[in-house]
């Protein structure tokens, strides 16, 4: 008995929408969004404009195949847009600090699971937080939201001098700059 069932083929990876011909809910959406359209333009451009450092083992850092699937997700919301709009804007802020020059690192002294990692932390000036372990990219944070819609793989909020990094379904992370 042959099946009826047809194969479905995987979706093709994808960093940037597919507006020529728009198959899923979110791209879509993009598409038909002015606003929306410009920053995954903007997005896509800046994702390969660099060659990002390497990655420390066990690092938080979301590639732009990953992130655009996970953002495809914010179709499942009721706020399908400002899901949309939340996760591309959390996605430029950490392109645009990978791409930037940067400031000075500050070594961070962690608890937790990273209190043995040699962690330093640059903050860009558009508030995005890079973390390298020994040379390699640990982590990128942005500032945590706490009503949005969009989590973040890494979000961060500053307590006077300390730094609690939440990634996204782990325990929070306090951190210490070194003086």
């Amino acid at each position: 008995m042959a099946s009826s069932v047809q194969a479905v083929t995987p979706p093709v990876e994808q960093i940037g929408a597919n507006c020529a011909a728009p198959v899923y809910a979110s791209d879509r959406l993009v598409c038909d969004d002015v606003e929306l359209r410009a920053i995954d333009r903007a997005n896509f451009r800046a994702s390969t404009a660099f060659a990002p450092l390497p990655l420390a083992d066990g690092g938080l850092i979301e590639a732009s195949e990953p992130w655009f699937r996970r953002r495809s997700l914010c179709a499942f919301e009721v706020e399908h847009r400002a899901c949309l709009l939340e996760a591309y804007r959390d996605r430029a802020l950490i392109l645009q600090a990978a791409l930037a020059s940067g400031g000075k690192p500050r070594r961070l002294r962690c608890q937790g699971e990273w209190s043995k990692r040699a962690l330093q932390m640059t903050i860009s000036g558009n508030g995005a937080v890079l973390l390298a372990d020994t040379g390699q990219l640990f982590a990128a944070a942005t500032p945590r939201r706490p009503h949005g819609i969009w989590q973040p793989a890494v979000s961060y909020q500053q307590r006077g001098k300390r730094f609690a990094f939440e990634p996204r379904g782990k325990a929070t992370i306090i951190c210490n700059p070194d003086s």
